[in-house]
């Protein structure tokens, strides 16, 4: 007789035959016919036909002359930094140099964020051309893959047919690029037994990507902070407050890369906040209520603002838009504060030319607002403003 213990035992082995039949059946399919998925079963062995290598297996498999290259390679990668003037400069060299000591056609950075985009390559490769189903393998097992067979192109390129090589950037908070990405290389001198060297060369992608971003992060900031002890050092001179804000304002939009800048002062009395100047506006002035918009948002509580998607967030005020005919994509909001650290304003920047505004940026914009704050308190022009904006 069965126990319980052996019945629920027989169950198990019956689900787990049944499982292994259903996968069985699935590969077979595949295999002889598309009839199912054409697209599915083609993608299916392509990922069954590749050799994987995980991180773990480098220690086991490292060819000292592969070794040898590779540090050769990251060398010239590392010498490089200091003469970065963009990240996409940087990347386009590291790949040109990796594909000539790996003798490759093709060297890519492909980022998926979530769509597919080329950072930066070597050769040429369009989106539609991409063996997909195999870079995205690749990061969820976060290991590197080889396929004889080459690329799964549509259409004929340089690359069709070649070997191909896709190693995972590590995603590690710190070392990775903005996004899931891997490295793609085909050649036709390509084997299986560069998967580690491909491997070792993403992981040192990925640590250099970073590094050199931080550089220019910092070299970025420096001269942000120069343009803004510029401007503090124009306040003493400068007799006309009204003048002085147009500056700022015309400063900031340059410091910040955007389209528009205004600076709002609170009319406590009258509970409307008026920008001056508002660039882009025409007659250079705008009064709104201090209760509506991200302004108002910031003036209640004090507290920096950014907006990635204008029309999507509730505390947009869309009516200054509407009766411009301007449409605000992004903008960023911070507060402006008297010496006793109390909310006089706001200053607002509005669309950023490179997508939304960063963490660099919400600092740079404080460290202007302190400037503007400062301007206001040390002239005796405030109170007329108000009223010659009224």
């Amino acid at each position: 007789m069965m126990t319980g213990e052996t019945h629920a035992e027989s169950n198990r082995s019956f689900g787990l035959r049944q499982f292994i039949g259903v996968i069985h059946t699935a590969v077979v399919d595949c295999t002889e016919t598309d009839a199912i998925d054409g697209d599915a079963c083609k993608n299916w062995k392509s990922i069954m036909a590749a050799v994987w290598f995980t991180r773990h297996q480098l220690h086991q498999a490292l060819d000292t002359h592969e070794l040898a290259r590779m540090a050769a390679w990251q060398q010239e990668i590392v010498g490089q930094l200091a003469r970065a003037t963009s990240l996409e400069t940087f990347g386009r060299e590291a790949v040109s140099l990796l594909a000539s000591e790996l003798g490759a056609s093709y060297v890519a950075v492909w980022k998926r964020s979530p769509a597919w985009s080329c950072a930066f390559q070597y050769g040429r490769l369009s989106t539609e051309e991409l063996p997909q189903t195999l870079m995205i393998e690749a990061l969820d097992r976060d290991a590197a893959t080889w396929q004889a067979t080459g690329l799964p192109l549509a259409t004929a390129t340089s690359t069709s047919g070649q070997p191909l090589i896709i190693a995972p950037l590590p995603q590690d908070e710190g070392q990775a690029t903005s996004g899931a990405a891997v490295l793609v290389i085909a050649g036709k001198g390509l084997t299986e037994k560069q998967l580690p060297a491909a491997l070792l060369a993403a992981q040192a992608m990925g640590a250099t990507l970073h590094l050199c971003q931080r550089g220019l992060n910092v070299t970025q900031r420096t001269e942000k902070l120069r343009a803004t002890l510029k401007l503090a050092a124009n306040l003493a001179s400068e007799q006309e407050t009204e003048r002085l804000l147009t500056r700022i304002a015309e400063e900031a939009t340059r410091l910040l890369d955007c389209d528009r800048a205004s600076i709002f002062i609170w009319d406590r009395e009258h509970h409307e906040v008026i920008a001056c100047p508002a660039l882009g506006v025409e007659g250079g002035s705008l009064r709104l209520s201090d209760k509506v918009g991200v302004v108002g948002e910031v003036i209640a509580s004090g507290q920096l603002i950014r907006v990635d998607d204008a029309y999507a967030d509730p505390r947009f005020h869309r009516k200054v838009d509407a009766a411009s005919g301007y449409k605000t994509l992004n903008l960023l909001c911070g507060p402006l504060r008297d010496a006793e650290g109390k909310v006089i304003g706001a200053f607002e920047v509005i669309n950023h030319k490179n997508g939304p505004f960063s963490i660099e940026d919400e600092t740079t914009l404080l460290d202007l607002s302190l400037q503007i704050a400062a301007a206001l308190q040390n002239t005796r022009e405030r109170a007329s403003l108000v009223v010659s904006n009224r």
